[in-house]
């Protein structure tokens, strides 16, 4: 393990629980995902095949069914050893993989269309302060007046009620993709809104401004994170962020409060 090279999760993960992230990254105990968390890890390969093969064609965005099968195929990798949540019809395996199919359908026809696609999954690595952050960036495309804009997907079951959660590392992509591509006009999150039998997905763009106190806070944030990690500091802080709510660790984490 090397502490001091932190990624957009990791540092993330680390404001939201300290303790989540000893679980994570100093133990290294393994989890299967839940199905919410397999769905967007899915959702999240068949974009990026169906983005990287739209490049390759000159913009011509490939038919829905080859998206859909790289679904398929991450799911079920994704899926081998999840557990539902409860018994709760919403919380099925079936109900979260229709669900995802209509998202990643919905996307391959309403938004990659109308993305100009300059790079996809581009790997990124930055130096702040000594200490190495680390990263991939989910998608570079031009907008039409010629600009490049950073673009990063969500897969969502509800409209997002703000962009706190992402800003952080959201910094980070944008100082790597500046050191990769230049100038970078734009920085947007992509929610895909999913859907249910009696709701079609949803398209909702947001984008992120990022001022130079954002870039100096993002710095700081990395040598507090450094420097509690050197010092063996964990502190269990999900249940007052409600981290504890999607923490892959609460069933066996002392500290949480799952009511």
């Amino acid at each position: 393990m090397n502490p001091l090279v932190l990624s957009g999760s990791s540092l993330n993960t680390w404001f939201e629980c300290p303790r989540q992230w000893w679980y994570s990254y100093i133990l290294a105990k393994q989890t299967a995902p839940s199905f919410k968390m397999a769905l967007g890890i899915a959702a999240h390969e068949a974009v990026d095949y169906g983005l990287k093969s739209q490049m390759r064609r000159d913009g011509e965005t490939p038919e829905v069914g080859e998206w859909l099968t790289v679904f398929g195929r991450e799911w079920e990798k994704a899926t081998l050893h999840s557990r539902p949540k409860n018994n709760q019809p919403a919380e099925s395996a079936e109900a979260h993989y229709r669900s995802g199919l209509q998202a990643v359908s919905f996307y391959a026809r309403q938004v990659a269309p109308t993305v100009d696609v300059v790079a996809v999954e581009e790997p990124m690595a930055v130096t702040i302060n000594d200490h190495t952050w680390t990263g991939t960036i989910d998608l570079i495309d031009r907008m039409p007046d010629g600009r490049l804009r950073l673009r990063d997907h969500k897969f969502t079951s509800k409209k997002p009620e703000g962009t706190d959660r992402y800003k952080r590392p959201m910094i980070g992509y944008y100082l790597g993709a500046t050191a990769l591509f230049g100038e970078i006009a734009a920085v947007q999150l992509d929610y895909i809104i999913r859907g249910n039998r009696d709701k079609p997905p949803t398209f909702m763009p947001i984008l992120i401004e990022i001022t130079q106190q954002d870039i100096l806070d993002f710095a700081s944030d990395i040598e507090e994170a450094v420097a509690a990690i050197g010092a063996g500091r964990f502190p269990p802080l999900g249940n007052q962020t409600l981290a504890c709510r999607w923490c892959p660790y609460r069933k066996i984490c002392p500290d949480a409060r799952l009511g």
